[in-house]
Formats: structure tokens, C-alpha cells, sequence
């Protein structure tokens, strides 16, 4: 649960042998609120910074970039 008004900062890190990670997040009511690919130009990680506006379940949903790939690994 993330709490209204509070900054959060979500990053991607420790990925496997070529995963290039997209990171979002999505609100309680399921819109994507945010969104991060690279977290500097052309890095493979994702870092995002989000401060809700409401207070509830919030999801983070990590992707590998290449929709074809079929796993990779990382740490948030």
C-alpha cells in the first residue's frame, strides 16, 4: 500500500544477461500512473520516482523491453 502525498522511488537492479527492464506503476483503479525504461540514456535499468495522490494497493509491474524475450531476471 502506498500512502498519499508520500515519495516513492522504485528501481531496477542485479539484471540478468540481457534483460532491459521497463518498470510502471498502476494505481488502485489499474491506470498505468508511471512509467520508466532507461534510468539514465541507454542503460539497461529503470528507476522511477512516484508520489501518489491517493492512498491504497498500487502495482509494480517490471517488463523485459523485447516483448518476444521469454525471461530475465532482476531485483527491485
Amino acid at each position: 500500500s502506498l500512502t498519499s502525498g508520500t515519495a516513492y522511488t522504485f528501481n531496477t537492479t542485479g539484471l540478468g544477461a540481457g534483460m532491459d527492464s521497463i518498470l510502471r506503476v498502476i494505481d488502485p483503479t489499474g491506470a498505468q500512473v508511471g512509467e520508466n525504461d532507461d534510468e539514465t540514456p541507454g542503460s539497461l535499468t529503470s528507476r522511477l520516482s512516484y508520489t501518489p495522490t491517493v492512498t491504497g494497493t498500487f502495482n509494480i509491474e517490471i517488463r523485459h523491453k523485447n516483448a518476444a524475450a521469454a525471461a530475465g531476471s532482476y531485483t527491485v
